[in-house]
């Protein structure tokens, strides 16, 4: 260590420019071969030590899991190290790159304990579900700090000047790959926490997936009681969404980094998607499910649409709550844009059959698409045709 310390030191006294000569570091250590590998086995040992030892208790103020950041610590250490020898490349694969590994390993086995906590048979409480988004959120930004840092070590041939440049390209790439294999981790960690929030907590423990069964029955039904606000049905799901929302919101600039608001943002956003996209199912008939509407019906699911989403926008949030506004325009207003887009489109049917739009027949034409998307506009709805055309067909109260 003494010799690594005193390497260093003189290398920074030198002119940045200047070659950096042979230093003890490579003269007393590399130079022998046994003496070379008993020392990159004791700093592999050490690293994995200091980063099994981390103390994880203690939740760090930025959001980041304590693991993830001692992770980048050694990464940085190693780097310094590694710059010291002409072979670092060597260093990188006997040292850095199990030490990757064995983190990678570590993430993954918080991220199915995490997933475990949230599988269990009943609904956790408030606080339990609180802990566990705030380890999920630490857990997924400490993910995206240790690619973040070894992409950007690993392009920007950070070894020293000392270092033969064919084994610091090696090292280089050894870490960039490690790095993007940190990427595809965090990004199943987002998936892996949104999906068990959603599919788990929403649909299976909140009864979602109950209700969804029902809304089928409940948008082709013309005896469908209106209420105000939400379904009794949604009120854990709405619950465990206004959770999720308040923990994941998002923080004023002054007080939160890009790094602390990744994770709160990736699991909002996917969250929210996720949600959005099983009312879409149902509403758009995405499994055959719903093949009338009736706007008796859509008047009910609407004003539940309306209040789980409200003041919530993600890509998914925004074209459902397009769609929910759809379903409820008046029959009339309705039958008489269904007839302009049928004129449009002259679309034949055979005698005493009812005449349906043909969206393959709009879109393959640009003239035609364009009118057809104007016409919908016109109306003062911003949604895709295709969504249009598959609820205009199947709100047979407005023939």
């Amino acid at each position: 260590e003494q010799l690594l310390l005193f390497d260093q030191y003189t290398r920074d006294l030198l002119p940045q420019k200047k070659r950096v000569p042979v230093g003890l570091s490579q003269t007393v250590l590399a130079a022998d071969d046994d003496l070379w590998s008993w020392f990159l086995d004791r700093e592999r040992e050490a690293a994995m030590s200091t980063l099994s030892d981390t103390d994880e208790t203690e939740r760090p103020p930025n959001r980041v899991s304590a693991q993830s950041e001692i992770f980048c610590a050694l990464i940085y250490s190693i780097q310094c190290k590694a710059s010291l020898f002409e072979t670092p490349g060597k260093y990188v694969s006997r040292v850095a790159i199990p030490l990757c590994q064995y983190y990678l390993e570590l993430v993954h086995t918080v991220s199915t304990d995490l997933r475990t906590l949230l599988s269990q048979r009943s609904l956790p409480s408030d606080r339990d579900l609180t802990v566990n988004i705030e380890m999920w959120i630490e857990l997924i930004n400490g993910t995206q700090a240790a690619a973040v840092s070894l992409l950007n070590k690993g392009s920007s041939g950070l070894f020293g000047t000392t270092s033969s440049p064919e084994s610091a390209v090696a090292g280089d790439h050894d870490l960039a790959r490690v790095g993007r294999s940190s990427e595809r981790l965090r990004e199943a960690l987002i998936d892996e926490c949104s999906s068990t929030i959603v599919e788990t907590l929403m649909m299976e423990r909140a009864k979602l997936a109950t209700y969804l069964m029902r809304c089928s029955y409940i948008l082709s039904s013309p005896d469908a009681a209106e209420h105000h606000g939400l379904s009794p049905d949604l009120g854990n799901v709405a619950s465990i969404f206004s959770l999720i929302l308040e923990r994941c919101r998002d923080s004023p600039a002054t007080v939160s980094s890009q790094l602390d608001q990744f994770a709160p943002t990736a699991i909002r956003l996917n969250v929210i998607d996720r949600l959005a996209d099983k009312f879409l199912e149902v509403i758009l008939d995405a499994h055959g499910m719903t093949p009338v509407l009736v706007l008796e019906g859509c008047l009910v699911v609407a004003e539940d649409v309306n209040t789980l989403f409200n003041d919530v926008h993600s890509q998914l949030a925004d074209r459902l709550l397009n769609v929910s506004s759809f379903i409820t325009m008046e029959n009339r207003a309705m039958h008489g844009l269904r007839v302009a887009l049928l004129g449009l489109s002259q679309t034949e049917n055979a005698p005493g059959e009812v005449p349906l739009l043909n969206y393959a027949q709009i879109v393959s034409d640009g003239t035609l698409l364009n009118e057809a998307m104007s016409m919908v506009r016109a109306k003062g709805y911003a949604l895709h045709l295709e969504d249009a055309i598959s609820i205009l067909n199947r709100r047979r109260d407005s023939f």
